[in-house]
């Protein structure tokens, strides 16, 4: 979904400075004036395209749980089974020294 919110967030700025660019040049005839009212336009259509993106993408995801296929028991079973197959660590006390060879030691001797 990334790449497709990216995409409408680039075409709703491109539709915004065409559409200020265009207004803007057959008013004013004017490059500077018409350039920077299309950067205006580009910049307002993005963040509103953006706003509007956040939306339909938030109303997407707050569906009911009522429409999905999946029943909430199934559910409860399948991480019931994954917490079943996962192993547990194993507790170590204090007085345990972990079997970890010495770093101290060096592996080469120095005499050579």
């Amino acid at each position: 979904m990334k790449n497709d919110a990216r995409f409408f967030f680039c075409f709703a700025g491109f539709v915004g400075f065409l559409l200020f660019y265009i207004t803007t040049s057959l008013l004013n005839r004017n490059l500077a004036f018409s350039l920077m009212h299309g950067a205006i336009g580009c910049l307002s259509f993005a963040i509103f395209g953006r706003f509007l993106l956040g939306i339909l993408l938030k109303h997407s995801t707050d569906t009911p749980s009522s429409s999905n296929p999946v029943s909430n028991s199934s559910v409860k079973n399948l991480e019931k089974q994954a917490n079943i197959l996962q192993p547990k660590p194993k507790p170590i006390s204090r007085s345990q020294t972990p079997k970890v060879s010495s770093i101290d030691q060096p592996i080469v001797d120095a005499k050579v």
